[in-house]
This record gives C-alpha cells, structure tokens and sequence, in this order.
C-alpha cells in the first residue's frame, strides 16, 4: 500500500534562505491538513537568477513605490490561520464566515470562555505568529494585523475585525 504523499512547489526568490523555504513548508503542511500524509515531495521552481533590469538600472527608490503595498497579497491565508492556535483560528474563521467581523459574545462562546473573563492577551499569539513570518520575510510589513479589536470607548473589546484583504484572499485560496 502507497502512503498519501504532498507534493509541493515552492516559489523562493534568489538569495532566500532556509528558514523561509521551512515556514512554507510548515504553511504548505499546516494547509494540507491531513494527518495520513507523512511523505513529501518538494520542488522549487526555477526562478530568474538576476534581478530585473529597473531594478539594476540604480533607481532602487522608483522600484518599492511603483510595487504598492502587499500586505497578504503573497500569503497563503489559510496556511497561516490554520498554524494558529485553535482558539484564535476558529474566531477569525467565524469572523471569515461572518463578512470579517465577530462580537464579543460569539467570541466567547467559541472559545468556551465564561463571559466574566478578559480577553487581555487574546491576540497574543496571532502578533506572535505575524511578527515570524515578518522576521523571516514570508509576510510584508504593511500586513494589517489578522484579528483587531474594536474597542467601545475604553476598556473592553467589543468586536473584532479580520481586515477585507485577508476576507478576500482566504475567499481566493478556497
């Protein structure tokens, strides 16, 4: 009997190293979702080993600008919610479903929280997944963050949001 086996081509740019071709890999495994897989094939795309002739021509300024901002529009979505905890997953799920936004009260009741706790540090974990994959270059500077407390004056969240990029991507990934 053959073994399930993931077959993944991952684009990399000249010069990345291995711990970006790791996070997609941990992406790519995290997206495939199945527990039967335990074989992998991998495969790297050729990509062009010389940079683009704007970018040699010594005009570095003009080249960021005329890019835009990128946010999530690199990212498998998926891959990096699916990686979270699952708490903070299944809320920006629900709040997916639900257009990009979840109350407080449903919030709670996913993650099985008695509605007299806080949610001080809820958003911990996402932060600290946003800020790997911005350290190790898999995900832009400019990503708005994957969940955002909307706040009713001070105090306590009352909602939160998943930013429309991200609604849309996850919606383009499915």
């Amino acid at each position: 009997m053959t073994e399930p086996t993931l077959n993944v081509a991952i684009p990399l740019t000249p010069g990345s190293d291995v711990n970006l071709l790791l996070a997609r890999v941990r992406q790519a495994v995290a997206a495939a979702c199945d527990p039967a897989i335990r074989s992998f094939a991998f495969s790297v795309p050729a990509v062009a080993a010389e940079a683009p002739a704007e970018a040699q021509s010594g005009d570095a300024a003009a080249a960021p600008a005329a890019a835009g901002p990128r946010g999530w529009a690199d990212i498998d979505v998926r891959a990096v919610v699916l990686g979270l905890p699952s708490k903070q997953r299944d809320v920006i799920k629900a709040a997916i479903d639900n257009g990009g936004q979840i109350d407080r009260d449903a919030t709670y009741a996913i993650i099985k929280r008695s509605k007299d706790k806080r949610l001080t540090g809820f958003t911990k974990p996402i932060d600290n997944a946003m800020e790997a994959l911005k350290k190790n270059g898999t995900l832009h500077d400019d990503a708005k963050p994957l969940l955002i407390p909307i706040y009713k004056g001070s105090g306590q969240a009352k909602a939160f949001r998943v930013p429309e990029e991200v609604v849309q991507r996850w919606k383009q990934l499915a």
